[in-house]
């Protein structure tokens, strides 16, 4: 479990150590051993490079970001983490709105406990279905088998494997850590562009944030089961949720079925091999679950997204209307996430919330008229709007200051 006594934007507990002590290995090893939180941290902001991320041009000979990436790649990982801190930890002391909502993020993050996802993670048959002496057989992704699940899961566009990318998990409560690592150097250089890196995490964090509901653990553990056929194939990553999005046919192995029945439908009446009427019955119930479950999930990932970017696209599907009102909706509870997680209490469906968000918006406080009102609420919109130049100008100063522009702190 992560502390939370220790956050990467927390400036002044870092600044009592200097920056020249830094560069000693004695200091190297105190860092290591006293600060796994800042760890962990600069962890999330490297690893696995999210599709949704800025993906950056080599940079131009002798511009200010071909001189850091130089400098950067002469680097071991645990120094570029260290450069990555400092970076962030200067840019979280300007006066911006956005730092507000990191160090929101950050002082949750360090109450959350980390977890790992299995792309095999699947119910046991002779637990569930012990007539139909089924042999479990992993279907690996690479095969011309996964392949024509996949596309009939996914269609054309098949995402990359779930466990490569930072997940929430509703069922465990935990933050999901992907499987690939890799060096810092997209993010500061992002950061010099004025990007703020790692989006996918941040929002990770979020929708673990806005997670209120604990009604809905059994339904998000079953669903982030693999996919089995009838014959016993267990498909790599392709997930029970994946498959029920779908909206396809699939044959579903009683296996799963049962598994459902035991644990989320509290019955034992069904046992294999399952009848066809049988068959119906369970998965019009599972059919059911999943809709709810959904609804309760979707949600949370649509408020997610709005929380750091107000530009972040929404999934394929949702107009600019959905996108403005999500907006408005932070605005309402002045982008706080302790409020946010109260008002999706309130109003957990879509309809509700958007009808909150619609109410308070034509019902300006007594004490304020109309138009200032409407204007006090277009405010608010535009100051959520991350301003890229103060990030590059913070993170060209860290580089100067650490010397990788020049001399500096190194």
């Amino acid at each position: 479990m992560v502390s939370a006594g220790y956050s990467a934007f927390g400036g002044q507990i870092v600044r009592n150590w200097t920056r020249q002590s830094q560069r000693l290995n004695a200091e190297f090893r105190v860092y290591s051993q006293i600060a796994y939180p800042l760890q962990m941290l600069l962890t999330a902001l490297f690893l696995c490079f999210p599709p949704q991320d800025v993906v950056l041009d080599t940079p131009l000979p002798g511009t200010d970001e071909a001189i850091a990436l130089e400098r950067l790649e002469e680097m071991n990982i645990d120094e570029q983490e260290e450069t990555l801190y400092w970076i962030l930890d200067d840019l979280s002391q300007i006066e911006h709105p956005f730092p507000a909502r990191l160090k929101q993020l950050v002082t949750f993050q360090n109450s959350v406990e980390m977890a790992s996802w299995s792309p095999y993670l699947a119910f046991e048959p002779s637990k569930y279905a012990p007539a139909l002496n089924l042999k479990t057989k992993r279907v690996k992704r690479s095969s011309s088998r996964w392949k024509s699940i996949a596309r009939k899961v996914y269609g054309k566009n098949i995402p990359a494997p779930y466990e490569q990318d930072w997940q929430w998990s509703f069922a465990q409560h935990k933050l999901l850590e992907p499987t690939h690592r890799t060096p810092p150097t997209a993010a500061i250089l992002g950061l010099l562009k004025g990007h703020l890196p790692r989006k996918k995490y941040w929002k990770t964090l979020t929708k673990g944030a806005l997670d209120w509901s604990r009604l809905f653990e059994k339904s998000a553990n079953y669903f982030a089961h693999v996919y089995r056929d009838r014959d016993g194939h267990i498909y790599e990553g392709i997930r029970l949720h994946d498959v029920w999005a779908s909206g396809a046919s699939f044959g579903i192995s009683d296996c799963e079925a049962i598994a459902w029945c035991h644990l989320i439908g509290n019955t034992t009446q069904f046992v294999s091999p399952l009848s066809t009427s049988s068959q119906s019955r369970v998965y019009s119930r599972i059919e059911d679950d999943y809709k709810h479950w959904r609804e309760y999930q979707t949600l949370i990932d649509l408020v997610a997204t709005k929380f750091l970017d107000p530009e972040s696209p929404l999934p394929k599907g949702y107009d600019e209307n959905v996108s403005d009102t999500l907006n408005m909706a932070w605005v309402m509870v002045d982008n706080d996430l302790e409020k946010m997680r109260a008002l999706l209490q309130q109003h957990s469906s879509r309809t509700a919330l958007f009808d909150a968000v619609k109410k308070w918006k034509l019902t300006p406080p007594s004490d304020i008229c109309e138009d200032d009102w409407h204007v006090h609420i277009l405010e608010g919109l535009e100051a959520r709007m991350i301003n890229p130049k103060p990030i590059q100008e913070s993170a060209l100063a860290s580089l100067k200051a650490e010397g990788l522009l020049g001399l500096g702190r190194r």
